[in-house]
């Protein structure tokens, strides 16, 4: 029943509460306190919600002198991580903004990407296939990148850029 108006009815919905949440900062130090830049996704929200801690892959592992100069864009605080490692590009095919970190260069989402996956998905086979190829197939991140490929990394970078509309 709906509280605020008496006789109708209320949908809800029973909080989200991982046991762990696996998150994707642009930073992080050693203890786990991670920067997130905007636009703030659902792991920056996630990461509290979890009941046993939060797992953070970042850009970069920074040092906590840097997260102390960068507090302000400190999402994920040190005693929510229980573990940290450094996984560049580990947002893909998402991409990543580095506003306000200058030392850091962003990359675009890949949206090729996200249609491959998508027009492969439409067929059990298919999507077999891909999974084979781009999961079970990479023994670790290192040779998911070296699939991607040095063009297409750079090609994201550089689409990310502020001037790259001007192309």
């Amino acid at each position: 029943n709906d509280p605020f108006n008496q006789g109708e009815k209320i949908g809800l919905m029973k909080a989200l509460n991982p046991d762990i949440a696996l998150i994707h900062g642009f930073a992080a130090d050693r203890c786990g306190n991670t920067i997130m830049t905007y636009p703030l996704g659902p792991d920056a929200f996630g990461a509290w919600a979890a009941k046993s801690g939060v797992i953070v892959s970042a850009e970069r592992i920074v040092t906590t002198e840097y997260i102390r100069r960068h507090s302000h864009l400190v999402r994920v605080p040190s005693y929510l991580v229980r573990a940290v490692c450094e996984v560049p590009y580990g947002a893909h095919p998402g991409g990543m903004t580095s506003f306000g970190l200058p030392e850091f260069e962003h990359y675009f989402p890949d949206y090729e990407f996200t249609i491959e996956v998508r027009e492969a998905s439409r067929s059990e086979e298919k999507f077999l296939r891909w999974i084979q190829d781009w999961i079970l197939d990479c023994k670790d991140h290192n040779d998911y990148l070296s699939k991607l490929g040095k063009d297409r990394l750079l090609y994201l970078k550089g689409k990310a850029d502020s001037d790259a509309w001007m192309a």
